[in-house]
């Protein structure tokens, strides 16, 4: 079964561009954050070793690509920073 499947998504979604915002205040990730989604989805950090501090703000745009390696991968719109993640809910 393929992951996207498991989640609910259909298979095809594995090319798509998910377009959210993060909820609430956001000022980075370390290690294992979790971004839950003003569009219901929740998605975990897979890379424990990645680390970034930015200014607090309030509600920031995100898009999720899926990642040519296979996975995903989390854009902060505003900078172009991401990391890849992983969808839990």
């Amino acid at each position: 079964v393929h992951e996207e499947a498991r989640l609910g998504l259909p298979v095809e979604y594995k090319d798509a561009t998910i377009r959210g915002r993060i909820v609430g205040k956001f000022n980075g990730w370390s290690g294992a954050t979790v971004f839950q989604l003003n569009n219901g989805q929740t998605w975990v950090q897979t890379d424990s070793s990645a680390n970034l501090w930015i200014p607090t703000v309030e509600n920031p745009e995100v898009e999720i690509r899926s990642s040519k390696i296979g996975g995903w991968k989390l854009y902060l719109v505003e900078n172009g920073f991401w990391l890849r993640v992983r969808r839990v809910k």
